[in-house]
C-alpha cells in the first residue's frame, strides 16, 4: 500500500459501550475511544451525524495514515438527498460539531458521507 494512502481497520466484533445512546462500535474502535477519552465525544459525532443528515446509516471506522501514523475515527454516513440539501446538512453538522466538542478531541474525529 502506497503510503499516502489511509487504511481503515475492522475487527468485525461489536461491542457495547457506554456512550449514552446504546450505541455498539467495533472492538478496535471501542479501544480506540478508550484510549484517547473519545466515547462522550464520538457519541455527540454520530448523534449530530444522523440528526443533520436525517440519517440511521452511520458507521465508525479506525483510519490511520501510514504516512505519518497518524490515526483517526471516521464516522461514515450515507444520505439521502440532493446535493444542496446534503451540503446544507453539512454546514449544520459542522457549525453543531464546532460548538459541542473541542479542537483537539474534533480532530480525531472526522466525518465521510456519500450520497445515494
Amino acid at each position: 500500500m502506497p503510503a499516502s494512502q489511509v487504511d481503515f481497520e475492522r475487527t468485525g466484533t461489536p461491542v457495547s459501550i457506554p456512550t449514552g445512546n446504546g450505541a455498539v462500535l467495533d472492538e478496535l474502535v471501542a479501544e480506540f475511544c478508550q484510549l484517547h477519552g473519545l466515547i462522550n465525544e464520538l457519541a455527540v459525532a454520530v448523534e449530530t451525524a444522523k440528526d443533520c443528515f436525517k440519517t440511521d446509516d452511520a458507521q465508525v471506522e479506525i483510519a490511520r495514515d501510514y504516512e505519518t501514523d497518524d490515526q483517526w475515527l471516521v464516522v461514515r454516513v450515507r444520505v439521502p438527498g440532493t446535493v444542496e440539501s446534503v451540503l446544507a446538512a453539512k454546514k449544520e453538522n459542522t457549525a453543531r460539531w464546532i460548538a459541542a466538542v473541542a479542537w483537539p478531541k474534533r480532530h480525531q474525529i472526522r466525518l465521510s458521507y456519500v450520497i445515494v
